[in-house]
């Protein structure tokens, strides 16, 4: 993309934000039924927050998590965003509701849903393996099914 498409681009972007009082600037775009805003550029949507981050490190690869500081999902100032890993993300969203198993493993790192919407702890999983070949000596699996 030419330079001037791209102001093009993020003007269309700017127009679709609602600065407000508290200090967020809030996507006013469509959203996701999380909360976090969608930006369709070129042809494919993107999550607003990231855009506006890429926006703003054009010359830079952003491949990290885009951190809400404000812990607001449809907030896109840029001084509300930090890029930061996957593990430290989580750990600074330990305080949402429902963060981690009964058993305190971080769903962000552990989570598996099936196919019926339920989901498991992969961590529990594996400790529930791991107590069972203790338990019952060395066992290999097969469709599912526990074998001596």
């Amino acid at each position: 993309m030419t330079d001037a498409q791209i102001q093009e681009e993020a003007k269309l972007f700017w127009a679709q934000v609602d600065k407000q009082e508290d200090g967020c600037w809030l996507w006013a775009g469509r959203k996701h039924q999380a909360g976090y805003g969608y930006f369709n550029t070129r042809g494919r949507d993107i999550l607003a927050h990231r855009y506006a981050y890429a926006l703003a490190h054009l010359d830079e690869v952003v491949s990290e998590d885009i951190h809400h500081i404000c812990h607001n999902p449809p907030c896109v100032r840029l001084s509300h965003l930090a890029a930061v890993t996957h593990a430290e993300n989580c750990r600074l969203n330990k305080s949402r509701l429902n963060e981690s198993c009964k058993n305190g493993h971080l769903w962000c790192d552990n989570e598996v849903t099936r196919k019926d919407g339920t989901r498991f702890c992969r961590q529990c999983k594996r400790e529930q393996e791991n107590e069972s070949r203790r338990l019952f000596g060395r066992s290999d699996t097969k469709r599912g099914r526990w074998y001596r």
